[in-house]
């Protein structure tokens, strides 16, 4: 979630090394074992949320960290996911891309991380769509598990009846507002009923708070205040009580773009950057990608929540 209110997006872009002939089950298996131990093995999907674009020119949604990832040897993938489109349709994109990637590398799994609206994302495609044969783990980032509480806010204010003028009309011109409607609290509930947890998939979520309305960017401090008010502590826009998911990990001081290397001063616009106080590569790398490896070892010791 993000933009103005709500933040996701996504190219559909498969990072490797195209080979000439395919590679048999030894060479890959002889390939994995010789593999850097402190990288993961598997392929790592990284999901955004809404309204965003994973890939368009030198925009990149997780800005810098698929580059950092690559130059670690680890295989990328970016699918490309309708920016406003239902959870279903951007989980089958999902699932189209995972096909993909497996079939071009050999794997037989692969790691979602995932953003925002990106998580529900995920966890769509493997419960409903066969993810759960092919996703070893799944890590969300301020994901509105349980529903947003500024957009209740907003369909509240809108209500109903023009809510969906609204939404007919932008369809009519082409622009499907879709997922909007998807984050709310009611929708969520229904959403986590149909979709309970795998038993053979890892999850594990983060969830993210700025201490005051003015540690945001000006363009989320109205979300903040809204999200504080009916829903506590949050990062301008989804709040910690909604992130939590599986094993909740820590809360990250950090706005909702600042996880993915966007955030801004308080008065700077949301594609622009100052002073920050929160360090995405280093959390990738650091901690996440240690996360990743610890799941493919079954190290559950190595995982505990902070």
């Amino acid at each position: 979630m993000a933009g103005i209110v709500f933040c996701s997006g996504s190219a559909w872009i498969v990072c490797t090394r195209p080979t000439k002939d395919p590679l048999s089950k030894s060479l890959v298996k002889a390939a994995y074992e010789a593999h850097d131990a402190s990288i993961p093995k598997f392929p790592v999907v990284l999901l955004n949320g809404v309204l965003g674009i994973n890939k368009m020119g030198r925009f990149e949604y997780f800005r810098n960290i698929p580059t950092i990832l690559k130059a670690k040897g680890i295989h990328v993938v970016l699918p490309l996911v309708p920016p406003t489109g239902t959870i279903e349709a951007r989980a089958r994109s999902v699932k189209s891309a995972v096909d993909t990637a497996l079939k071009e590398t050999k794997a037989t799994k692969v790691h979602i991380i995932a953003h925002s609206m990106g998580g529900l994302d995920g966890r769509y495609y493997i419960s409903k769509l066969g993810g759960s044969d092919h996703v070893l783990s799944l890590v969300t980032i301020a994901t509105p598990h349980h529903g947003a509480a500024f957009a209740d806010y907003a369909y509240e204010h809108l209500g109903d009846n023009n809510a969906r003028m609204i939404e007919n009309f932008m369809s009519a011109v082409g622009v499907k507002l879709d997922a909007f409607r998807e984050l709310t609290t009611t929708h969520l509930k229904s959403f986590n009923n149909e979709c309970p947890n795998a038993q053979n998939v890892e999850y594990f979520s983060y969830g993210a708070a700025k201490k005051n309305q003015q540690d945001v960017s000006i363009v989320f401090q109205f979300p903040y205040y809204v999200t504080h008010n009916m829903d506590g502590e949050n990062d301008g826009i989804v709040s910690v009580s909604t992130s939590k998911w599986g094993t909740y990990m820590r809360t990250l001081n950090a706005g909702h773009l600042e996880q993915i290397g966007w955030e801004t001063g308080p008065m700077a616009p949301p594609y622009f950057w100052r002073k920050k106080s929160f360090d995405p590569p280093a959390f990738f790398t650091h901690e996440i990608l240690p996360l990743l490896v610890s799941v493919e070892r079954g190290d559950r010791s190595s995982r505990r929540a902070r």
